[in-house]
């Protein structure tokens, strides 16, 4: 008996189980089938007995339609596939699929030193970016359920109009990384702490980028409090010292002061927020 929260991302998978031991996670990187996704999934999942689990739940980079195939882009295994289907015919286990930041905003805000604030924005830095807005104790969805694809704001460059994430997710940085002979971002996050000068210039300059689109957000939905997710906030103070700066100089003047933090949970925010979900959708019928 039990629960499981799946993390499905662009580059990695990292699976949220419930052990005896308390939650324990593991992670691989993310196969380009499904077929293969699913071998994969089921390997993670052999400490559990998938005949006695109550329920898993799965985030991903994207959203499910009306008609239950997932619109996710930066996840090809999953795009267009109706998941939640084929993971139950798979495994004959209740699964629930939704947006990976959902997730991770439910859990994070479930914490009672997050219960008296009424108005929570999470962005998710990883392949690409996404988020969530929390208000009233309701996540936003939007009309189609799109809310919170956040990567998709354009922004001018001196080579024409790009998307956010094209310019700071996780990936960008990736590839600002190689374009310097390095091999991805977290090799140049390192040389720019060690005080490389051009690794430093070109994270910086991501972080500008980064930041101010945060802070565009921040001046457009008036949060009380940010938490921010995905692989880059894995470098800490560093970078979250960093990046509020930016923020603090590119917002509107009454929403300088709102608090920006990482994630409590940090890279595993979306497998937890999925043990999370389907934890409390199951006990609490639906």
């Amino acid at each position: 008996m039990g629960y499981a929260g799946i993390d499905i991302g662009g580059t990695k998978i990292m699976v949220a189980m419930e052990t005896s031991n308390g939650i324990q996670t593991t992670r691989t990187e993310t196969p380009t089938s499904l077929n293969h996704l699913v071998e994969v999934l089921h390997e993670l999942l052999l400490p559990l007995d998938l005949c006695e689990m109550d329920g898993i739940g799965v985030g991903i980079p994207g959203v499910v339609r009306r008609d239950g195939t997932c619109w996710a882009p930066n996840a090809p295994s999953i795009d267009n596939i109706a998941l939640s289907q084929e993971l139950r015919c798979s495994w004959e286990v209740p699964v629930f699929v939704d947006n990976d930041a959902k997730m991770a905003l439910r859990v994070e805000t479930a914490d009672p030193s997050m219960s008296d604030l009424n108005s929570v924005l999470l962005v998710a830095i990883g392949t690409g970016i996404g988020g969530a807005f929390k208000i009233h104790d309701s996540i936003v969805d939007g009309y189609r359920g799109t809310a919170g694809a956040f990567g998709w704001m354009r922004m001018h460059t001196t080579t024409g109009w790009k998307r956010w994430e094209e310019l700071a997710s996780g990936r960008a940085l990736d590839n600002e990384a190689r374009r310097l002979g390095l091999f991805g971002g977290d090799e140049l996050m390192a040389a720019a702490r060690q005080g490389d000068r051009m690794s430093l210039n070109a994270v910086d300059h991501w972080i500008e980028v980064l930041g101010s689109g945060i802070a565009s957000l921040i001046s457009s939905f008036d949060p009380e409090f940010v938490l921010l997710t995905g692989g880059v906030t894995s470098h800490g103070t560093w970078f979250v010292q960093r990046i509020r700066e930016v923020i603090a100089g590119a917002t509107s003047p009454l929403t300088r002061g709102t608090r920006v933090e990482l994630c409590r949970y940090g890279q595993e925010a979306v497998a937890r927020g999925a043990l999370w979900t389907i934890a409390h959708a199951v006990k609490g019928g639906g």
